[in-house]
């Protein structure tokens, strides 16, 4: 009997001594979880990461479930941070003897990123460092260190991420592009601080949220997905945009603003012009590898209003822009070749608003950079945007102009910021054919048009002090230009 108490009771210690042992654990866990310890190891090197959280609890080993987890990191280019209001975790504890942290399952919601690059202390004037976003812990504006001055722990833990699985995603900033609203991510991604790094396969799903710009005055609602995945690389090896190079982005989104105003944001146009009507729906896609990117931009604009000190012009705008060999790392060069543009429907106030015009601009051949470089070839109902280059009242003879129903032009197109230059025009519609050369730069204006239609003859000359009509010797004034232009003494 004595000996089968014992059994029974050997039976039962050893029945308990899980329970008893989960809670050693829980209790151990408990108080390393809530107290500084476990914090100290980890962010033994602040400058470059921490992580915290405002409760965390561990049932059993290998499962954490936590609170307001707060990430932060550093290296010599960028600053980041990350905060999930809510999380559960599913990670090794096996790996833990190795300096890893190595989690295999993360799910939670309330996700916001933040990053922004380092400034190098010579350029701080010319950056609006109020559009970057705030990271708490790190000192604002955030300024690059000098060469040699930012400590980089030789032997970091190594985290791995294995698995990504946020519902609630409602915080996306990065440097001047800022989402907020509805998304979700799924992914995986690899830390050594300052030593290794690599991102994905993730993807981000946006779910109408609103993207500002810089200093919109409102926001893009977005729908669409970012997928991204990139090569291990060393952070230190690959500064700045350099990066790039390890990533392969595949982007896919559709935006929608609700004022046509919400433009002149991002694009500058003539003093005195104001945009009013509906926003535009843009559709985009972009494929990026290796640094360089390529895509499509749709744009489609219904209604829209175009006002001027002079005039207003309404109507419709669809813009199909193909994009490829987009350098973002280098220089901004962009080939937009296989543009093509549509107005239809437009009406200007006035006289003439009872005509309407339409017209279609193709790119075969054009680049964008520090400046944008064109062949366009248009057609159109008439000339009269053309004939609103000259300025002046024309002849009663050139009135047919405005009365085409078809004209075509040929042109080289060269704009810069405050400069455009029209090359070569040729254009024709009727019995009218129209040569021409002309420079915008500033206020200032230069050209000269040659305007035929059968016997009858006109020469156009602008100048910065007006404009003058030739009607005699006409073609013999423009081609001494053409000869003086070809000479290099052109306007």
């Amino acid at each position: 009997m004595r000996r089968r108490r014992a059994a029974i009771a050997a039976i039962a210690v050893l029945a308990a001594l899980p329970f008893l042992l989960l809670g050693v654990y829980a209790v151990a866990t408990r108080s390393l979880l809530r107290g500084p310890k476990l914090r100290a190891i980890i962010n033994a090197h602040p400058d470059s990461f921490t992580i915290d959280w405002d409760e965390a609890t561990s049932p059993w080993p290998g499962r954490v479930r936590i609170r307001n987890l707060r990430l932060r990191g550093s290296d010599l280019n960028v600053q980041w941070t990350v905060r999930l209001e809510n999380a559960e975790l599913r990670y090794s504890v096996l790996a833990l003897l190795q300096r890893t942290f190595r989690c295999e399952d993360l799910g939670g919601s309330g996700l916001a990123f933040a990053l922004r690059g380092k400034i190098d202390p010579k350029d701080l004037k010319k950056v609006d460092v109020s559009l970057l976003p705030p990271i708490p812990g790190f000192p604002d504006p955030p300024l690059r260190e000098p060469e040699g001055e930012f400590h980089v722990e030789p032997h970091p833990w190594l985290v791995v991420v294995e698995r990504v699985a946020i519902d609630r995603f409602e915080d996306i900033w990065v440097n001047a592009l800022h989402y907020e609203g509805p998304a979700r991510v799924d992914g995986g991604f690899l830390l050594r601080p300052m030593h290794l790094a690599r991102i994905g396969p993730a993807i981000v799903r946006f779910d109408g949220g609103a993207l500002r710009i810089g200093r919109a005055s409102e926001g893009l609602t977005l729908q669409g997905s970012l997928a991204t995945t990139s090569m291990p690389f060393d952070p230190l090896q690959a500064p700045g945009a350099e990066a790039l190079k390890e990533f392969t982005t595949d982007l896919k989104v559709d935006a929608k603003a609700e004022r046509l105003e919400t433009v002149t944001d991002f694009i500058k146009f003539p003093e005195g012009v104001r945009l009013e009507g509906h926003g535009p729906a843009i559709s985009a896609t972009l494929a990026m590898r290796e640094g360089v990117a390529s895509g499509h931009v749709s744009l489609t604009v219904r209604g829209g209003i175009a006002q001027t000190r002079s005039y207003r012009l309404r109507g419709d705008l669809v813009a199909e822009v193909p994009f490829k060999n987009w350098d973002l790392i280098g220089p901004l060069t962009v080939d937009v070749s296989g543009t093509h543009v549509a107005l239809t429907d437009v009406h200007a106030s006035g006289p003439e608003e009872e005509r309407g015009w339409w017209g279609t601009f193709e790119v075969p051949s054009g680049k964008v950079g520090a400046k944008a470089s064109a062949r366009v070839e248009a057609r159109c109902r008439d000339a009269r945007p053309l004939l609103a280059l000259f300025g002046v009242k024309m002849p009663g003879w050139t009135d047919a102009l405005l009365k085409l129903d078809d004209f075509g032009a040929k042109a080289d197109v060269t704009a810069a910021p405050g400069t455009i230059r029209v090359k070569d025009l040729t254009a024709a519609g009727g019995n009218f054919e129209v040569q021409g050369q002309f420079v915008q730069d500033g206020k200032a204006a230069r050209g000269e048009f040659l305007i035929e239609s059968g016997i009858l003859i006109l020469g156009v000359e602008i100048t910065p002090t007006g404009t003058t009509l030739r009607p005699l010797f006409a073609k013999q004034w423009y081609a001494n230009l053409q000869k003086q232009r070809a000479a290099g003494g052109g306007a």
